[in-house]
């Protein structure tokens, strides 16, 4: 069998320890690059250095009472779905004859004569 080479515990700790150093800086790195290039309003603004400390807190308690807000909606109205799904269909069966549109009326340029009308109405009809 081949031997494992041991380390010592202090080692193998200081090993550990710095790689969970190694792992919170590139996390803190990477949130704070995706904060500075976020296009979610209010966001950048938490990253944003030479900000007060006041102020970016009031920015991560709105976004975040924003994004809670915006997942109950979303998990309420999932639920309401889950209970009573929409089926939406199309109905093509009008038979209503009785739709009243409204008049249109056009001029002519020429004057009306009301005397000639009424006589070819009288001939055709007669």
């Amino acid at each position: 069998m081949p031997q494992e080479k041991r380390h010592p515990p202090e080692s193998r700790a200081q090993r550990s320890l710095e790689t969970l150093i190694i792992f919170r800086r590139s996390l803190i790195y990477q949130t704070k690059e995706f904060f500075q290039n976020s296009t979610l309003h209010g966001v950048r603004y938490i990253a944003e250095s030479g900000r007060p400390i006041g102020e970016k807190f009031m920015w991560f308690c709105f976004t975040s009472i924003g994004a809670v807000t915006a997942l109950v909606i979303i998990m309420s109205l999932w639920e309401k779905f889950q209970t009573n799904p929409t089926i939406t269909g199309l109905d093509t069966d009008f038979h209503n004859q009785n739709v009243v549109f409204p008049t249109t009326v056009v001029c002519p340029e020429a004057a009306f004569d009301h005397d000639k009308t009424y006589e070819k109405v009288y001939n055709t009809l007669a």
